[in-house]
């Protein structure tokens, strides 16, 4: 297991913050291409499920992904777009729970998702993933990503594509 730190904690203490959520994707990459065995499984939680699936789209030598919780960051722009609610729950889960992306502001991360969310809806990714196997593991009370959005509408698009193994499992508990 290598758990990796972004820039701006820990031993990347002095290192510029992440400014977007290619960022956090190419970091990811980058980290990837260090030298650890390979076949790869990414594990990602939230945010971070977003990056690791957005990652093995492109890592041919990552073989396997847990999402966890995962946040479906496209779709989330595609439902503020269409319902002022939703818009306002973005902005605050980007302003609460983006500190990764502390180099930014909120406003920058919404015009972010707003020009890219086709790009960034994990559904339209399905088809990347072919000969990968993912697993999603959701939480049937998590209010921060809600199942009925964040996993069953991904699982419902990796399933259709004969190429990619999807299994899911529900826990009872909430976004944490």
């Amino acid at each position: 297991v290598v758990a990796l730190e972004p820039p701006g904690r820990g031993r990347r203490y002095g290192e510029p913050l992440l400014t977007s959520l290619d960022d956090i994707v190419t970091d990811l990459l980058g980290a990837l291409d260090l030298d650890h065995p390979r076949p790869l499984a990414l594990f990602g939680h939230s945010m971070g499920g977003f990056a690791a699936l957005k990652a093995a789209e492109t890592a041919p030598f990552v073989d396997e992904v847990l999402f966890l919780s995962g946040w479906n960051i496209g779709l989330d722009g595609i439902r503020s777009s269409e319902d002022p609610e939703a818009a306002e729950k973005l902005k605050t889960l980007l302003g609460e729970g983006a500190r990764v992306l502390a180099g930014t502001s909120v406003e920058a991360l919404l015009g972010e998702i707003a020009g890219r969310r086709e790009t960034f809806d994990l559904r339209n990714s399905a088809s990347a993933l072919a000969g990968k196997h993912i697993l999603l593991v959701g939480a049937s009370r998590d209010a921060v990503t809600p199942p009925e959005f964040h996993h069953k509408l991904l699982l419902e698009a990796l399933q259709k594509e004969k190429d990619v193994s999807a299994e899911e499992a529900m826990i009872d508990d909430d976004h944490s």
